[in-house]
């Protein structure tokens, strides 16, 4: 594990392309180590910020924000996909031979609570899943109409109510926000896009359409606002550079995302940046490593730092300051 301190505000530009003065920096980057596992969010913040969950190989690890790590659990199967369900357990989807396996609770002392187990007699779970707002929950029969089965709570001893809380779908090129006792169904946008992602009180989205651009849509005044790449050097031998994979804070007025330059399929670099809706500003953030790689960044629930995978080192976590 190292650590070391940057000053890092490479380049600020707003969409109109004039250069700001800064306003956000990375006052600090601590790489953790090595990480497998997902190819999809393979870093996993607690809800109350603290820790991360990664695997390092079959190893389920933890780490807090000083970069102190822990391993948890081995697993015997193919992680598929894990989620915090509160900040004291992760529940963790297995494979095997891409069948989904086992779905299990882990504590931080890696005692597992199996919560459902494919066998040739069972119905076949599907989870974990989480709506924007955090509530993780599964499925125990996909086949069937059954309701989800919540794993996190707001409050300890609180209730979950299914039609307070909602999950987001894609039908037919028609984006939905349906309530997981699927009883109200609301009509979001109806084009034919991708890669979304829904702010945490709904009032944004993000998405891709067809073409490759992204765009971010607010429902409270119908402002459409197309994300620009920012201002950097392309490689030369890039053939193109995409905005991939983003996420908001929990105030929704940050978009984290990362760019990707491609050239015959091959990555030839991957820099992270953050957008300010507030100031319509893109910051630059990478090189924050000694990697060209940079890429999944992910807010931390509390909005101070965000994970990110760094090529040939691993996990690293940033701390972000204004």
């Amino acid at each position: 594990m190292k650590s070391f301190i940057v000053t890092l505000v490479l380049m600020i530009f707003i969409m109109s392309g004039l250069l700001q003065s800064a306003d956000f920096e990375v006052t600090q980057v601590i790489e953790i180590g090595p990480c497998s596992g997902p190819v999809y969010r393979p870093v996993q913040w607690s809800p109350d910020g603290s820790r991360i969950a990664f695997f390092s190989g079959k190893t389920l690890m933890i780490a807090d924000t000083l970069g102190n790590t822990k391993e948890i659990y081995e697993i015997a199967f193919h992680a598929r996909k894990f989620l915090w369900a509160n900040n004291e357990e992760i529940v963790l989807a297995q494979t095997e031979r891409g069948r989904p396996y086992r779905l299990s609770l882990i504590n931080l002392s890696g005692e597992e609570n199996v919560l459902a187990e494919e066998r040739s007699q069972k119905p076949q779970f599907s989870g974990p899943h989480s709506t924007p707002d955090n509530i993780v929950y599964y499925y125990p029969d996909k086949n069937s109409k059954s309701e989800p089965i919540i794993l996190s709570h707001l409050e300890k001893n609180q209730q979950v109510l299914l039609s307070e809380h909602y999950q987001i779908k894609l039908l037919d090129s028609t984006l939905y926000k349906i309530s997981l006792n699927e009883e109200d169904t609301v009509e979001l946008i109806n084009k034919k896009i991708s890669s979304i992602v829904t702010s945490e009180s709904f009032d944004k989205i993000v998405y891709t359409v067809r073409t490759g651009e992204v765009y971010q849509y607010q429902f409270s005044n119908n402002e459409l606002i197309k994300i620009e790449l920012p201002n950097f050097q392309v490689p030369e031998t890039a053939n193109y550079c995409l905005i991939e994979d983003y996420n908001f804070n929990t105030n929704s007025d940050l978009l984290l995302y990362y760019v990707t330059c491609d050239s015959h399929y091959n990555v030839e670099n991957s820099i992270i940046c953050l957008f300010d809706n507030n100031s319509r500003t893109n910051y630059l953030f990478s090189p924050m490593t000694t990697s060209s790689f940079e890429s999944q960044p992910v807010f931390s629930p509390n909005n101070r730092y965000f994970s990110f995978i760094a090529g040939g080192i691993g996990v690293c976590i940033a701390k972000l300051e204004k």
